[in-house]
């Protein structure tokens, strides 16, 4: 269908599309009519969809997670309804192998708490966010125990 001297047709919908609570899929008839009653119609469908993709953890599976190394490495999956726009752990740029992510880290030998924060862009704009942390800790434990005197009961108390 062709609008003829230029004009253009604005769609308005009644109630906001944005304001659905899942992507919907919508109908637009366009008819158009002349002074003498010829017709044309013209239908066309679009998707409007909110949902933002899903970032999945394989490693680490929980935050935060206490390792002895400093080279490490967060993993997962993307599942999204669209193409995938960008994909970033800490501002860089990770290279999705079908929607897989394996992306080596180097932490810092410091036992406090290190975030990383992880972005998914689909190709329309919807968005995803989440973030893991690590602890670095290559301390070995140390045991001390309190025991009691000798004794010749079968049974020795030992504390600490």
């Amino acid at each position: 269908m062709s609008v003829a001297n230029g004009y253009r047709l604005r769609f308005q919908p009644s109630v906001p599309l944005d304001t659905y609570a899942v992507s919907s899929t919508f109908t637009v008839d366009v008819t158009a009519v002349d002074t003498l009653s010829n017709s044309d119609t013209f239908t066309f469908d679009f998707t409007v969809d909110i949902r933002a993709p899903n970032i999945i953890m394989s490693h680490p599976t929980e935050t935060p997670f206490y390792t002895n190394s400093t080279n490490e490495s967060i993993r997962g999956l993307v599942v999204s309804q669209n193409a995938i726009g960008s994909f970033v752990i800490e501002s860089t740029p990770v290279t999705l192998i079908s929607n897989v992510f394996d992306h080596p880290i180097t932490l810092q030998q410091s036992s406090q708490t290190q975030v990383f924060d992880i972005q998914v862009i689909d190709s329309i704009g919807n968005q995803a966010d989440t973030s893991v942390s690590f602890i670095y800790d290559a301390q070995e434990p140390t045991i001390t125990l309190n025991t009691t005197s000798p004794t010749n009961s079968s049974t020795q108390t030992v504390s600490g």
